[in-house]
């Protein structure tokens, strides 16, 4: 088999599965573990020549893929999207994306993520609601409706602190 081969090999079993092939999908195709290892030196490598996304365990992305994924989750609920939401709607787990920003500081990543890459203007669209969340989260004592500090709120001791965000401390 040939090197063409071998990626055309790749590209089909990738369209085939719908997602990324491992080792273990590409020997049921036919092409082994140690063609790759001698003509690519990695998985990785062979994927990125047969054009094929290489996503999910053990697979490295950069910032900017996690920052669009968190996005466009964002936008598609036009607003900040909980843990859970941006599990079942992401591409990915919100783990790595905890991990690099914190899931508060998502948003403000993004926004300097944006204006560094010049992708702003793509997503000028979700600056106002993103604009609203951060007034929000300044004057939090009284902007909810429902608040425990606000009058006619639950009436619950929060002990001090806002349960929607941290900012809502006792004075």
């Amino acid at each position: 088999m040939n090197k063409e081969e071998i990626l055309k090999t790749i590209r089909r079993c990738a369209r085939k599965l719908k997602r990324t092939p491992t080792f273990r999908d590409l020997k049921a195709a036919g092409v082994g573990r140690g063609v790759i290892e001698r003509r690519w030196k990695g998985l990785l490598n062979a994927l990125t020549a047969a054009g094929v996304e290489a996503s999910g365990t053990g697979f490295r992305h950069p910032d900017a893929t996690w920052l669009l994924d968190w996005a466009r989750v964002a936008r598609m609920l036009r607003r900040i999207p909980t843990v859970a939401e941006y599990e079942k709607i992401g591409r990915f787990c919100h783990t790595p994306l905890h991990s690099r920003f914190r899931w508060t500081k998502a948003p403000d990543a993004f926004a300097r993520f944006a204006h560094a890459s010049g992708v702003a203007q793509e997503w000028k669209t979700c600056w106002s609601w993103w604009r609203r969340v951060r007034a929000w989260e300044a004057g939090c004592r009284s902007a909810r409706p429902g608040h425990p500090r606000r009058r006619g709120g639950t009436g619950r001791s929060m002990a001090g602190r806002c349960r929607w965000r941290s900012c809502c401390t006792s004075r």
